[in-house]
Order: structure tokens, then C-alpha cells, then sequence
């Protein structure tokens, strides 16, 4: 959706999959498309002159899903990554969004693979939990107005036969998405063992 110089846009990730959202920033910024926020899933821009930026996606697990922004903890690490050469962007939740000029000097925000490694799964898990309890409550909500129901009368009904297929692809959806983590985490601790550097990116970005 465009309206004049905005444009919202849908980008559905878990932390493990930070990369291709920085690959995505970085596309949209060369389009003139500068990121300003993320609430939930959607991404706002703002149009400008067609940039070179660099983005960082950090994901920060010692920040609570309750402490909200701008709160201590959060202040305490925009703080180290500005030094590091960075500029805050936006955050949310435990993601937080950094840029920088492509020809700047910076460093990297997290050097220690292992410990990056361990942040970001644990902070992809507590989300893969969450859509499994959403998962959950659709598809038992579901069940029992539809297949476990003491009557074939939802048949016949248009709306409780859309929810029913959506039910269903979201259940495959999310499935995917658990076997996808599950994947990450036995190639992310095999690579580690090996010495090699994690993939983050799973997600191919076409714009």
C-alpha cells in the first residue's frame, strides 16, 4: 500500500531470519524506500533519494517482551551500538534496527558467532512457542464449531467453512516454520562444532 510519500508494508520473520530483513532494508533503501518503524509485521517507509545504506537487525533477548521502548535496558544498548558507529532506526519488541552509510566505518554489533548464535535461538524460541499457542487455540477453536460438532450443519455455512481453510494453511504454515527453526538450530550447532559461520539468511528477497 502507497500513500503519497508512505508505504506499509507486510514482512513476516522470526530472528533467525534477521538477515534477509536486512537484505530487504537495504533493496528498499537503493529503491529510495527508508525504513521508519515496524509495528508488528508491518514495515513503514518514508520516500527519499534512493540511498546505500547498511542495515544491522539486532536481536536482543535480555530485552522483555514487557519493557516497551525506549526503556533502560534498551537506552543502555542503543547507547553502545551508536559508539560502535551505528544509528538507531526503530525498534521493536527484541529487534532493534540499525543503519549506517555503506563507506562508513563501524563495527560489528555481535562478534562472538557462539554467543550471537545462542541469543538468537533462544529469542526465535520463545516466538516459534508463541505461534504454537496461536496455533493451537485456531485450529481446537475451529475443531469444535466444525468437525467436532454434533451436527455436518458448518457445510453449509460460507463463513465457517472460510475459517476452516484458513485453519488449515496456517497449521501448514506454521509446521513449516517449526521444522524450518528446528533445521536452523541442527545446522547452526553443527557449524559452530565445525568452526564455520552460521547462515541467517532462509528467506530469498525479490523486489
Amino acid at each position: 500500500m502507497v500513500l503519497r510519500k508512505k508505504k506499509r508494508v507486510i514482512f513476516n520473520f522470526l530472528p533467525y531470519e534477521y538477515k534477509s530483513l536486512e537484505e530487504y532494508l537495504e533493496k528498499m533503501a537503493a529503491k529510495g524506500w527508508i525504513l521508519e518503524s515496524i509495528t508488528g509485521q508491518y514495515l513503514k517507509f518514508n520516500k527519499s533519494e534512493p540511498k546505500k545504506l547498511k542495515y544491522a537487525v539486532d536481536i536482543v533477548d535480555k530485552i522483555s517482551f514487557f519493557d516497551g521502548k525506549n526503556s533502560k535496558k534498551s537506552l543502555e544498548y542503543r547507547e553502545y551500538c551508536i559508539k560502535a558507529g551505528w544509528n538507531f532506526v526503530c525498534e521493536n519488541e527484541k529487534r532493534q534496527i540499525y543503519c549506517s552509510e555503506s563507506d562508513k566505518e563501524r563495527t560489528d554489533i555481535h562478534t562472538d558467532e557462539v554467543e550471537k548464535f545462542n541469543t538468537i535461538a533462544k529469542a526465535s524460541f520463545k516466538y516459534v512457542c508463541l505461534n504454537l499457542m496461536t496455533l493451537i487455540s485456531i485450529v481446537l477453536t475451529q475443531y469444535i464449531v466444525t468437525i467436532g460438532s454434533s451436527d455436518a450443519d458448518f457445510l453449509a455455512g460460507l463463513a465457517t467453512l472460510c475459517g476452516l481453510i484458513f485453519a488449515s494453511i496456517f497449521l501448514v504454515h506454521e509446521i513449516l516454520g517449526i521444522v524450518t527453526f528446528l533445521v536452523f538450530i541442527i545446522k547452526g550447532k553443527i557449524s559452530l562444532n565445525k568452526g564455520r559461520k552460521i547462515n541467517y539468511n532462509f528467506k530469498k528477497i525479490v523486489l
